[in-house]
């Protein structure tokens, strides 16, 4: 064990893919208590945290980890040396995430890359299917509860009775085409309800230590069934390097989520997919399209603002709301944001339930200009770069777009 710990960790990052070998369950953040609940749904795609969780299970697995010594810990053994030390510093410990790092998740259809559906896009829907596609741009400015801004408006405004498209998950080329200024065709988006079927359960608690059920514990969730050639891919760094050249050699099984479902890792190259810098022009505005739910929050309280942005007055009179991100200052002018995503999970080591957090949505746009660069150079910076905390997570992954402004 101690061989296989004290070896360099991978620093490239690897990009691992989740097959499914069975229904597959990750639990919304309410718990089975909670009034009102009768049936508990499934999250898709599943939380960051939830991979992270299986990836180092299975290589605290690999390296023979003691976990019910592990669940124990306190900080005192995380500052011993010996093996003890060293697991702690690969899978982490209490509050620590450890040397492994994820970026994503994405999802992989027939061999072809999606992504979350960018915000700034709403469908018209004939019957189920897509029919035509419009995006969104800030408007005029308006007065509302957050004082006087420019709200997110239909570039096309003579269209009716378009909808958010919460459910859909766009492809590369699309995805290229929207940050090119383009809207792209609704052939290259996907309705993620027609590749995954729910199957409700009904299960009871148990005492495992008298082997008899518990009175009165029924609880209903619903399982997901994916479809033949669905998968969950994501970015994994900070393996050690005996595990990286095993997961690389072949498929390995792990535990995905709740009741531990089984799961196949592969690993499927080491390049991230993410689509190309586009083309900008004088008087282009900028958009950053966030591709994974981000975390960000202000004095302990969750916020849709990055640090350190704050609201002033434009030369247009309106509110905007400026900051700096990797070095970039930018005046965020307007936002078409998702609904928040509500995540918690199971603390292993403590046996308890994570803190349920309020994310931004995977998907959300903001509408920005820079302040002291071109935005070709702003573009430069920020595209594929991580912010917000809980990077490590891959929180807060954002790409660069067109945004017309005529």
């Amino acid at each position: 064990m101690s061989e296989v710990i004290g070896q360099e960790l991978e620093q490239k990052t690897l990009i691992g893919r989740f097959g499914v070998h069975d229904s597959w369950f990750f639990r919304e953040s309410r718990a089975h208590d909670s009034i009102g609940v009768s049936q508990l749904a499934s999250l898709f795609p599943p939380p960051a945290s939830t991979l992270a969780g299986a990836i180092k299970t299975w290589v605290g697995d690999q390296l023979g980890i003691n976990w019910q010594a592990f669940s124990k810990a306190d900080q005192s053994l995380q500052q011993d040396t010996g093996e003890r030390f060293s697991a702690c510093q690969v899978i982490g410990g209490h509050g620590q995430l450890g040397a492994i790092k994820l970026a994503g998740p994405w999802l992989l259809l027939q061999n072809q890359r999606y992504f979350p559906a960018p915000a700034l896009l709403l469908g018209i829907m004939n019957n189920r299917a897509l029919a035509s596609l419009y995006r969104l741009a800030p408007g005029e400015p308006v007065r509302c509860d957050l004082g006087r801004v420019r709200l997110p408006a239909l570039v096309a405004s003579d269209v009716e009775g378009c909808k958010e498209l919460s459910q859909f998950w766009i492809s590369e080329r699309g995805l290229s085409e929207l940050l090119q200024g383009n809207t792209p065709s609704p052939g290259q988006l996907i309705n993620l309800t027609d590749w995954i079927v729910e199957e409700p359960r009904l299960g009871i608690a148990r005492d495992n230590e008298r082997a008899t059920v518990l009175e009165g514990k029924l609880y209903q969730t619903r399982h997901l069934r994916l479809e033949d050639g669905l998968a969950v891919e994501c970015g994994i760094s900070g393996l050690p390097n005996t595990l990286s050249q095993q997961l690389q050699e072949g498929n390995q099984l792990l535990r995905l989520g709740g009741e531990g479902r089984q799961a196949e890792l592969s690993i499927h190259g080491d390049t991230l997919p993410l689509p190309a810098l586009p083309k900008f022009s004088t008087g282009d505005g900028l958009v950053l399209v966030f591709l994974t739910a981000a975390y960000f929050d202000r004095e302990g309280e969750a916020t849709w603002l990055p640090d350190g942005f704050e609201p002033i007055i434009s030369g247009k009179n309106c509110q905007v709301w400026r900051g700096t991100i990797n070095g970039v200052e930018l005046d965020i002018e307007s936002a078409a944001m998702g609904k928040a995503s509500r995540e918690g999970g199971w603390d292993l080591q403590l046996n308890e339930p994570k803190p349920v957090r309020s994310l931004v949505a995977a998907g959300s746009c903001y509408f920005c200009r820079p302040v002291t660069v071109s935005v070709k150079d702003a573009a430069e910076a920020l595209h594929g770069c991580t912010i917000g905390g809980e990077q490590s997570l891959g929180r807060g992954l954002i790409t660069c777009g067109i945004w017309k402004t005529d």
